[in-house]
């Protein structure tokens, strides 16, 4: 009896391993296209781009001992082992300078910091990701990336995995799984030392997890939940409406050990930045960015449909997702998982929304949309696990996922064998010379292309329209007109 559970067992996870292997080949693939393993120091300097190398510093200051505090490790140039030249400035990034440039603060941590400490404006969770490789004199940046990918795979088998426990079908989790961490922005940041990868593959697995009958599970997701908010600011309110949410949810169900896990996360995480910066959260100097109506409107159709950071034109196949959300909302709203993806997903849209750069600076295209991108990764697995395969629903799923999901893995795979297009500043694939005359099609937010957009919307609306449905009906009344006829 327990031999043939463990055989069963072993042809559960058969699938979320192929889906693991494959992953791990395209994202080593991927990586060695941007960093080779015989590339010489200049090459591998100039594929860091944005925040890397200063994130790679805080690693250095981490492992050496110093904390979040990189003075002493930027005088002892340690930086010289992965960048060319300084990270930092001298006097930058101390409490002056942080003054200077109009952050906020509560309390006054000017004492505290003296004039010589120097902590970059940056959650240290990559930083701390990064820690045990940073002080290598010789190829920190590739051992980084080995195990950000290999974290990456992680998630993708616990994806597949959960999904399969939860009853869906064990090939069609793997396809949505394969399409989604294959497909841009996912792929090509497996390959770039941001924190992106590991927050949204912490959340959306915890959106995932919070479905599970045992309570110890939901606490491991209250845990990720908790551990994402020192990965970026951005994600700090979607994650607080998400653990009201879940949190009450817990207490209801008098799971103590994930409403303790939810109050003593915060409490610490705020308690840290209090002490740190005197601000709730790490600090952001003012960028202009504004949450009024028009210019919400604006960023979310610039965020979803942009011709150089759309998540609907970089990954085909998150509409999938949006579509499985809905039908999650309208037709299985009593799932544990449709509440918490949308208030997230609509949390993180609104922050990204409200930047007035939604490039992320000098960052490759697409930084801001990874952590959209796992989340609405979670909804197709869920329905998958609810909508049989041979129900209209479940026939439309595969339907969409073979056909979006296909022309984002294709996407990924160009992009990926050409990643210098991502520093571009219009759609990766218009970068090819017969496409580029056809540019102007995209919609251009800086300008008026209400038609375009329309069109675009349109088309991704139709579809997730029921059409089987409609040529159903109408086979069925062609055989009535003939049966009448006869």
């Amino acid at each position: 009896m327990s031999r043939t559970r463990f055989l069963h067992g072993l042809r559960r996870l058969a699938w979320p391993l192929l889906a693991a292997v494959v992953l791990f080949a395209v994202f080593s693939q991927v990586r060695n296209l941007l960093v080779p393993a015989d590339a010489d120091f200049d090459r591998a300097r100039w594929r860091l781009t944005g925040d890397e190398p200063a994130y790679l510093l805080t690693a250095q200051a981490i492992a050496s001992g110093d904390g979040e505090d990189v003075s002493r490790v930027h005088a002892a140039h340690t930086w010289t082992n992965f960048y060319a030249r300084p990270v930092i400035g001298d006097r930058q990034w101390t409490w002056k300078d942080y003054r200077g440039l109009g952050c906020p603060f509560w309390i006054d941590r000017s004492e505290a910091w003296g004039k010589s400490r120097q902590v970059i404006q940056r959650p240290p969770l990559i930083a701390a990701f990064a820690a045990p490789f940073a002080l290598r004199p010789r190829g920190a940046r590739r051992a980084v990336l080995c195990a950000h990918a290999l974290f990456a795979v992680l998630v993708a088998f616990l994806f597949c995995a959960c999904a399969v426990r939860s009853g869906a079908s064990g090939p069609w989790a793997a396809w949505t799984v394969v399409c989604f961490f294959g497909s841009l922005p996912i792929v090509y940041y497996t390959a770039e030392i941001f924190p992106e990868v590991l927050v949204g593959g912490m959340d959306a697995l915890a959106l995932l997890l919070c479905r599970s009958r045992r309570p110890a599970v939901r606490s491991a997701a209250a845990a990720l939940l908790i551990v994402s908010l020192w990965g970026t600011g951005r994600v700090v309110p979607a994650v607080a409406v998400v653990s009201l949410l879940l949190a009450w949810r817990e207490l209801r169900a008098r799971n103590i050990t994930a409403v303790a896990a939810y109050v003593a996360g915060w409490i610490v995480y705020l308690a840290y930045n209090l002490n740190l910066w005197g601000y709730p959260v790490p600090p952001t100097p003012p960028n202009g960015g504004t949450l009024t109506f028009g210019a919400l409107r604006l960023g979310l159709l610039a965020d979803f449909f942009g011709n150089d950071v759309g998540l609907f034109f970089l990954c085909p196949v998150a509409v999938v997702g949006a579509w499985s959300l809905a039908i999650l909302l309208l037709k299985h709203r009593d799932d544990p998982s449709a509440w918490p993806c949308l208030l997230y997903s609509c949390a993180l849209a609104a922050v990204v929304a409200s930047f007035s750069n939604p490039r992320a600076g000098t960052c490759p295209a697409g930084r801001y949309q990874v952590a959209q991108a796992f989340a609405l990764a979670v909804p197709p697995l869920v329905l998958l696990a609810r909508a049989p395969l041979a129900s209209a629903c479940g026939r439309r799923l595969r339907g969409l996922l073979v056909v979006l999901g296909g022309s984002s893995l294709a996407m990924g795979i160009l992009v990926g064998v050409q990643p210098s297009w991502w520093f571009q500043r219009y759609h990766p694939l218009f970068k090819a010379k017969r496409l580029n005359p056809h540019y102007a099609v995209l919609p251009d937010f800086q300008g008026r292309w209400i038609v375009p957009l329309l069109l675009w919307t349109l088309f991704f609306a139709a579809l997730t329209l029921p059409w089987e449905r409609l040529f159903r009906r109408i086979r069925a009344k062609r055989e009535d007109d003939g049966t009448k006829r006869g």
